[in-house]
């Protein structure tokens, strides 16, 4: 397992210029990528096909019985693809405030370079995510 991931642009929703990522925050900001991308909207091979679950999306199609019992599983398999997660553990918690429903999805991931947390709130619009160093 590599221990460089190698640096790139900070984006998370959007690029900030002049500031680049790199090590666990590099990993960490993929790993939001996976999260905020329709799975099929990247070009090119195989890999690219099988990109991307939509936390979003699913958030707001799916009945709560459904998401409930399939999402974790889903985010730690998709997580699991990128080739520096070494492990993860995924935290689910579903909030009501009022008509609108939250998840927050917690990833406690293992890296090469070491442990860090990656929090995803979602609502059926959008996805917001926290990095933590571990």
């Amino acid at each position: 397992m590599t221990t460089d991931f190698g640096r790139d642009t900070f984006c998370i929703t959007s690029r900030k210029t002049g500031r680049y990522a790199s090590g666990r925050m590099l990993l960490g900001q993929r790993l939001v990528h996976r999260f905020i991308t329709p799975r099929g909207q990247l070009r090119g091979g195989q890999a690219e096909a099988n990109f991307g679950l939509d936390l979003a999306g699913l958030v707001g199609a799916a009945t709560d019985d459904d998401l409930e019992s399939s999402i974790g599983p889903r985010i730690q398999n998709e997580a699991l693809k990128d080739e520096q997660v070494e492990s993860l553990t995924v935290g689910v918690e579903q909030t009501e405030a009022a008509t609108e429903i939250t998840w927050t999805f917690t990833l406690d991931v293992q890296s090469a370079l070491g442990p860090f947390k990656l929090v995803l709130v979602v609502d059926d619009v959008t996805t917001k995510a926290m990095y933590e160093d571990a």
